[in-house]
């Protein structure tokens, strides 16, 4: 009971009692370059050629940002989290 009354008394404040995190490897890639990694690795580690076809976004008018960089130092320095695998090693464990 004290814990939901707790609860409510942050959101009252206005405060929701969770914390957000950004978590990412700080790598800054484009779409194009995470599909020409995920297809050298395919055929690395599976020897199976992958097409790469660019098409049009059907939902580009819905980006709101130009820029996607993700500041991850808040968890780095509250939570002690680091990125472990960059995009390249991440793809080459999931087609293993």
């Amino acid at each position: 009971m004290r814990s939901a009354e707790r609860l409510v008394e942050q959101l009252e404040r206005g405060e929701t009692g969770t914390k957000t995190y950004e978590i990412a490897s700080g790598e800054d890639l484009s779409m194009m370059a995470v599909a020409e990694i995920g297809q050298e690795a395919a055929h690395e580690e599976c020897g199976i050629e992958v097409d790469i076809e660019l098409v049009e976004n059907p939902r580009s008018g819905e980006t709101m940002v130009e820029d996607f960089r993700v500041d991850i130092s808040k968890v780095r320095e509250r939570l002690g989290w680091n990125t472990r695998r960059n995009i390249t090693k991440s793809l080459r464990l999931l087609l293993k």
